[in-house]
C-alpha cells in the first residue's frame, strides 16, 4: 500500500469532514430532532450486518448516510445535531479498515469510538434521554 494503516486513517478523516462541511448535494432527507432515534436504529443495525459480514460497500453506505444526515442537520441550523452527527461519521474509517483487512484491533477500535461518538448525542435537549434508554453498547453487540 501506498500510505501507512495512520496516514490511511487520517485521510479518511479528512474526506469525512470535506464531505460534510462541504458538499453540495441535495437529497431529499431532512434531519428533524425526532427522526434521530430511528435513524439511529437504522444505522445501527446496517453497522451489525457489516461488521457481520466484513461487507466494505454496507460500511460505507452507513458512513456516507450518517455524513449525508450531518450535512443536513447543518443545512437545517442545527449545528449541535451535525456535529454529533459528524462524530459518528468519523468512526467509520475502522470499521472499514476491519472489513477490508479483518484486523480485530480495527474493529474493537471502531466498537470504542463508536459508542463514545453517542456521548455528544445523548447531550443533545430533545433526544438526549432517548438515546441514552437505546444503550448504543448493547445494540452493538446483541
Amino acid at each position: 500500500m501506498i500510505f501507512s494503516s495512520t496516514k490511511r486513517k487520517v485521510f479518511m478523516i479528512l474526506v469525512v469532514l470535506v464531505i460534510v462541511f462541504t458538499s453540495g448535494c441535495r437529497a431529499s432527507v431532512e434531519v428533524k430532532r425526532d427522526v434521530v432515534p430511528k435513524i439511529v436504529q437504522g444505522v445501527v443495525q446496517d453497522t451489525k450486518d457489516a461488521i457481520a459480514t466484513k461487507n466494505v460497500e454496507t460500511a460505507r453506505n452507513v458512513w456516507s448516510r450518517v455524513s449525508e444526515y450531518s450535512l443536513k442537520a447543518q443545512e437545517s441550523g442545527d449545528k449541535e445535531l451535525s456535529s454529533a452527527l459528524s462524530t459518528v461519521a468519523a468512526t467509520y474509517v475502522n470499521l472499514i479498515e476491519f472489513c477490508q483487512t479483518g484486523e480485530e484491533v480495527s474493529l474493537q477500535k471502531f466498537e470504542n469510538d463508536f459508542i463514545k461518538s453517542f456521548e455528544e448525542m445523548k447531550k443533545i435537549k430533545e433526544i438526549g434521554e432517548i438515546i441514552k434508554e437505546m444503550k448504543i453498547e448493547e445494540l452493538l453487540v446483541e
